[in-house]
């Protein structure tokens, strides 16, 4: 595992740090989270794995690569909308998926991901939690009619010319929900505000790899 430290001002508070340990040792996944890299803060996980894709190493080597962070100071949304990001225990993380090469199903493969994608979050959340959560096509994830997450699907060509592709995933988990801007309180809500107590971070993120990894396969 690979691991930044970011800046003082916009770290997370050390209770609200999400045990890495603890979700490594949950983690049962065959690529998936396999190689993870953890930043405290940073301003997109999507912007650091579009990077990461550029090094050296080779794209196949990325594939099934995490990047997590505590913090975003610059996190987005589809159309380059902002997604608030703030350092309270929720979930901000990227994953790399990089298709086989050759294979005859990466057009309509990849028109799918997104669904997949948000299929794997609700069906996790409401695991988790057995709350339920349902996805507003195409990157919504909602209680009711109140929103807790997003999926952000970039795909790229790397230096050597290999696609892949990017899963950003934004979930309000342990944060208050006023704490969230103003203009964002009516429409939006936490996984824990709705269940009534904190979540284990680490263990819906283990579980959450698994479902991902599956639906890809």
């Amino acid at each position: 595992m690979e691991g930044a430290v970011g800046g003082p001002a916009n770290d997370p508070h050390p209770a609200d740090r999400l045990d890495i340990d603890r979700l490594q040792a949950g983690l049962h996944t065959h690529t998936f989270g396999q190689t993870l890299r953890y930043i405290p803060s940073t301003a997109s996980t999507n912007a650091d794995a579009l990077a990461y894709l550029q090094q050296p190493t080779g794209p196949a080597a990325a594939h099934g690569t995490v990047i997590l962070a505590d913090c975003q100071t610059a996190g987005r949304g589809r159309r380059g909308r902002a997604w608030h990001s703030p350092a309270q225990g929720n979930i901000y993380m990227s994953v790399i998926v990089v298709p086989e090469p050759g294979s005859t199903r990466i057009g309509p493969w990849l028109s799918w991901i997104p669904l997949f994608s948000a299929l794997a979050v609700s069906d996790c959340l409401s695991g988790c939690t057995g709350l339920a959560v349902s996805v507003k096509w195409p990157n919504d994830l909602l209680i009711g009619d109140k929103k807790i997450g997003g999926i952000l699907c970039e795909q790229t060509t790397t230096a050597d010319r290999t696609l892949a592709i990017v899963i950003g995933i934004g979930l309000n988990i342990n944060a208050a929900p006023d704490s969230f801007p103003e203009e964002l309180r009516a429409g939006a809500t936490t996984m824990a505000a709705e269940a009534g107590h904190r979540l284990d971070r680490a263990m819906i993120l283990a579980d959450l790899l698994l479902r991902l990894e599956q639906r890809m396969d």
